[in-house]
């Protein structure tokens, strides 16, 4: 493995065991492992797992074809049926996209942060415990995002955005 086994287990926090197969998988010469959690959630199981800058490429990924998409449909007057089935397959594609890379990019994060932290050359504790701090999960983003959500409908209701 590229770091100690130590190291990751602090990097990945809740399910570290899972995430040390994959580890050793890549590591083995696998490409893939599908990862059914991305599959499902997508940008939600890359904000709990600290993608920031991967979130932000996909966003504004999806932000484009999204427009690439309603220009394509828009042009050919596609019908509402239409629309539903491509937007319906985007989605899926989207997902299968992030079950397919998922682990690779949330890896290759492990990797570049726990370099990173090492190449500072501080005690093993500090090491150690900026490592677990880089990692793990949150849930602090999705709380954001319900709250944010929250103020939004009471806004609504209220009249604000007619």
């Amino acid at each position: 493995m590229k770091h100690s086994e130590e190291h990751y287990k602090l990097y990945f926090g809740k399910k570290a065991d899972y995430y040390l197969d994959v580890v050793k998988d890549f590591e083995s010469g696998k490409k893939v492992v599908f990862n059914i959690f991305s599959f499902f959630f997508g940008l939600f199981w890359m904000l709990y797992r600290k993608l920031y800058i991967p979130i932000l490429v996909v966003a504004i990924l999806l932000f484009v074809e999204v427009i690439i998409e309603q220009l394509i449909l828009t042009a050919m007057n596609a019908s509402s049926g239409t629309e539903t089935l491509v937007d319906r397959l985007s989605m899926i594609a989207w997902g299968t996209l992030l079950g397919l890379f998922g682990n690779r990019i949330y890896i290759g994060q492990a990797n570049r942060k726990i370099t990173k932290i090492k190449s500072l050359n501080l005690s093993e504790e500090e090491t150690n415990k900026k490592i677990e701090i880089s990692g793990g999960t949150t849930l602090l983003p999705h709380l954001i995002i319900v709250v944010l959500i929250i103020i939004l409908i009471i806004l609504g209701q209220q009249g604000y955005f007619e």
